[in-house]
């Protein structure tokens, strides 16, 4: 399952889906998108605060992106600047996850943006 995390210029981060639902043994990704042109490289992460899904990780997912040279077209958002994924990782524990998801100014240290979208892991 690919989870599209979109980050709005107005400091806004929408997860589609959400919230996530899948079966225990499946892999889960994360895309990191933003429109964005004001920041040379983003530093996203996803963090679960109580539990996670996944057996033997640590409790957060992290990937950088460096700003494109060219924008381009990602999902709905039509002149990405910035593109990342994570490395898939398979859900392991069955539950209802609240996660969150953080996009941080890697220039500046400061925060653009985070949300606490759900995952629900099925047998």
């Amino acid at each position: 399952m690919k989870i599209r995390v979109v980050l709005e210029r107005r400091g806004r981060i929408i997860a589609e889906p959400d919230p996530v639902r899948v079966l225990v043994g499946e892999p889960i990704e994360w895309e990191f998108v933003t429109d964005i042109s004001n920041e040379p490289r983003i530093a996203w992460t996803v963090y679960f605060q109580a539990g996670s899904p996944f057996r033997g990780l640590p409790r957060s997912l992290a990937a950088d992106s460096i700003q494109l040279r060219r924008p381009q077209p990602a999902g709905r958002i039509l002149q990405a600047t910035h593109v990342a994924t994570t490395t898939p990782t398979v859900a392991a524990q069955p539950g209802d996850y609240k996660y969150s998801v953080r996009a941080t100014s890697t220039l500046f240290g400061s925060v653009l943006a985070d949300d606490d979208p759900h995952l629900l892991v099925y047998l």
